[in-house]
């Protein structure tokens, strides 16, 4: 069977256990800081990434596999007006090639 960027094989078997990346970016989109996590799955994963938001948006990534993007939070705790639903590093990831 052939194997995927994201580690997982065709058949459903894992070949790696998941490295849980959090990316926090800074207020233009560029990374500020990167923090390995330590999940046990993609949901203990989202809630530890989640935890972290706060003047900064934070990415999560498992390896290559982008898994959400959390906005950074004004200070009355709302989503910031200057980020994007996309971070800069997923409209990169998106853009079409030459």
């Amino acid at each position: 069977m052939s194997d995927d960027l994201s580690g997982s094989r065709h058949d459903g078997s894992d070949r790696r256990p998941p490295r849980y990346r959090a990316i926090l970016l800074g207020p233009t989109g560029r990374i500020a800081s990167l923090v390995n996590l330590i999940a046990g799955d993609d949901k203990d994963a989202l809630r530890l990434a989640e935890a972290m938001v706060d003047g900064h948006a934070v990415e999560l990534w498992d390896g290559v596999r982008f898994i959400e993007h959390f906005p950074a939070l004004d200070p009355e705790g709302e989503a910031s007006a200057k980020d994007t639903d996309v971070s800069l590093a997923t409209r990169r990831m998106q853009a079409p090639g030459p």
